[in-house]
């Protein structure tokens, strides 16, 4: 029969430790991108490549109710106000990736990359 150990578990695994003498990595002293990176999660950049295979190339208009069914799907829901973010506009708000390169308006979102859709956006 096996023994138990006298030792615990955690006693046994290695513990992080920081060397006194190292500096410690600076928290704010890089500079921000000027265009966000996707988070380490993946959705992001997978709900703007979507994104980007839908929206009408001539306007760089996309239809919110497609954009909102796509990002619920890429999120694991049935609809996106079942999901974490409950609307386009909170998705946006919640993801400075997505919000660099995407506006909503009414029941659209527009493409901020798209060089039509710039000059639609000045005319109104």
């Amino acid at each position: 029969t096996p023994r138990a150990s006298a030792v615990p578990a955690a006693a046994t695994t290695p513990a992080a430790v920081s060397s006194p003498g190292a500096p410690a990595a600076p928290a704010a002293s890089m500079p921000a991108p000027a265009i966000a990176a996707p988070s380490s999660n993946g959705w992001e950049s997978e709900i703007h490549s979507r994104w980007s295979q839908r929206v009408d190339k001539t306007t760089g208009i996309l239809n919110g109710t497609r954009a909102a069914g796509d990002a619920a799907r890429i999120l694991g829901a049935d609809k996106l106000s079942a999901s974490r973010f409950k609307t386009l506009q909170k998705l946006l708000a919640a993801s400075p990736y997505l919000s660099a390169r995407w506006t909503r308006e009414g029941n659209t979102l527009h493409d901020k990359s798209n060089a039509a859709a710039a000059v639609n956006a000045d005319a109104r």
